[in-house]
């Protein structure tokens, strides 16, 4: 089964599955990165979060060596973006900053596109403590999201990264989500969460 997917800059639906990106069913890449010993290579065997830069890279997270990597278009390794992260899932933002839930801390570190760590949002803050975070996604505006599985909740902040906003239903209500797995947010500012336990997206405005 796909472990991640992204859109690449032809409109194309690429699939990570194992160390490969699929493009439609049919073209595939296989990923692989520098292993310990010079001049030999690793594959990348779990990939958790890929995405596209505006430069036509891929961001690949490498769970096994807790790095993410940068990869051309034809796939083939450029170097590492951020190292000893073990990370959940990525984000990416119009100025191709990157966000990533780090599993073990819980917490959350935005780079800028050459990786440089910007700030972190530390698990715990004011008003809010993740617990947890499952998936994250910028809004056209510069907000990010973090859906919070374990809290069934939803935390908002502002392009400064201060919360301005969390979003709860309370569960057996219309609407509550209780086993969150992935979330999108399209132009129109319209939230998307995917519910595995019951298998449906719930759509709100």
């Amino acid at each position: 089964d796909p472990s991640a997917f992204f859109v690449d800059e032809r409109g194309r639906v690429i699939l990570a599955r194992n160390e490969v990106l699929i493009a439609d069913r049919a073209e595939s890449q296989s990923i692989s990165t520098p292993d310990k010993e010079p001049g030999k290579t690793r594959p990348v065997e779990e990939i958790p979060s890929v995405l596209a830069m505006s430069s036509g890279q891929r961001l690949v997270m490498d769970r096994k060596a807790k790095n993410v990597i940068r990869i051309g278009v034809d796939g083939r390794y450029v170097g590492n973006f951020l190292t000893n992260v073990n990370g959940e899932k990525l984000a990416l933002n119009r100025l191709d900053d990157v966000a990533v839930i780090e599993r073990d801390s819980k917490g959350i570190t935005i780079a800028d596109r050459d990786g440089k760590v910007l700030t972190k949002i530390a698990a715990k803050g004011a008003n809010y403590q993740f617990d947890e975070p499952i998936d994250l996604t910028f809004d056209q505006l510069g907000h990010l999201y973090v859906l919070d599985r374990g809290k069934a909740s939803v935390y908002v902040f502002n392009p400064k990264y201060k919360l301005i906003s969390t979003f709860t239903i309370a569960q057996n209500n219309p609407g509550s989500f209780a086993r969150a797995k992935a979330m999108a947010v399209d132009a129109a500012g319209r939230l998307y969460i995917f519910d595995e336990r019951v298998k449906r997206i719930q759509v709100y405005q």
